[in-house]
């Protein structure tokens, strides 16, 4: 049997919360919908390193918040919003998906 001494990896976060939160209200609102809401961002240990994760939620003027829509990663070292084209088609899907449950449901 072989032993794991792997030590504990360490991070270092550079970016306050609050700016990551900034970065990912900025693209949500220039490059997805402007009824997106930047949500508290939480820390994640990703392939990138580590990232602060900002929920974007769905916000429409007539219904108020209706939930959370999709996410966006910020790298916690030096603030880049981690996206490709990929990843934007992906958020569209979900924030379409999200829109369409919330406000084309028969609740509503």
């Amino acid at each position: 049997m072989f032993a794991s001494s792997t030590a504990p990896q360490t991070y270092s976060v550079s970016i306050p919360a609050a700016q990551a939160r900034e970065t990912a209200a900025a693209f949500a609102t220039h490059h997805v919908a402007d009824i997106l809401h930047a949500g508290d961002p939480y820390l994640v240990v990703t392939i990138d390193g580590i990232c602060w994760r900002v929920p974007l939620h769905l916000v429409y003027p007539a219904l108020g918040q209706l939930g959370q829509a999709a996410s966006v990663d910020v790298q916690a070292q030096t603030g880049q919003l981690l996206t490709s084209t990929e990843t934007e088609e992906t958020l569209f899907q979900q924030v379409y998906a999200a829109f369409s449950t919330a406000v084309l449901s028969p609740e509503c």
